[in-house]
């Protein structure tokens, strides 16, 4: 005798519509129609801000892409830091060069031996040529610096070439008196002294000496001793001479 178990006819479905109803309802939220813009297929949520679905980039927020002529143009660039990059390296001052006080001009100098930075430093402003000597007189003097002189830039070119003119013209070398007992000796090309120190150079310079105004008079009164010591030996040496012969006499 075969077991079968009695036929139970659960109600399931009708138990979970009552219990859970959200299992058997889809919101149509969820439900994606191809045909609607996309704005239409979300509703809010809460606790999110309701952001515009709209597009939020028009046309007229684009960026517009630069020209070349945009991307190259150059008039806004500040030409000073350009005509900065320009210059060498070795710089060492900047600053004004000057003939009594007129005539300045924008120059640099740049280091060619010597102490240097003991005579241009930040408290030296303007090189003022107060007058002109012979190179024959300032080459007595012993140089402590020795350094070039240019134009700061290519606008400044013009003035610094009158300079070499001037003192080519002169045949003479330009004094700077600095007031503490030193003096920077200005030599334009053609000059000895230019010709002794001056280094290629693709621009127009001018040379610059420092020397000490002491060790000119130094070197002034040794020479002048040195020239009275022959007199004064011989001056002795005659004396001598005069009495050995007054003692040969009495004998």
């Amino acid at each position: 005798m075969s077991y079968t178990q009695p036929k139970v006819k659960l109600r399931l479905c009708e138990h979970l519509r009552v219990q859970a109803p959200h299992l058997f309802t889809r919101a149509s939220s969820t439900i994606m129609d191809p045909s609607l813009p996309m704005r239409h297929q979300f509703n809010q949520v809460p606790g999110i801000p309701n952001f515009p679905s709209d597009t939020p980039y028009t046309s007229s927020n684009q960026v517009a892409v630069p020209t070349p002529d945009q991307l190259y143009d150059n008039r806004n660039i500040d030409q000073s830091n350009t005509a900065q990059a320009d210059q060498p390296l070795n710089v060492l001052w900047r600053g004004k060069l000057a003939r009594n006080g007129k005539k300045l001009i924008d120059s640099m100098a740049l280091h060619i031996s010597g102490q240097c930075s003991n005579i241009l430093n930040e408290k030296l402003d303007v090189i003022n040529i107060t007058h002109r000597s012979k190179w024959e007189d300032v080459s007595k003097n012993v140089p402590i610096a020795v350094f070039s002189l240019q134009a700061l830039n290519a606008s400044r070119m013009d003035s610094f070439t009158e300079y070499i003119d001037y003192f080519q013209s002169k045949d003479r070398i330009g004094v700077a008196p600095l007031g503490n007992d030193y003096n920077i000796y200005i030599c334009a090309p053609g000059n000895p002294l230019f010709d002794k120190h001056a280094q290629e150079s693709s621009v127009p310079i001018l040379i610059g000496i420092a020397a000490s105004t002491n060790a000119q008079d130094q070197n002034t009164q040794t020479q002048s001793n040195v020239r009275s010591q022959p007199e004064n030996v011989g001056d002795w040496l005659n004396q001598l001479n005069t009495i050995t012969a007054m003692l040969g006499t009495k004998k």
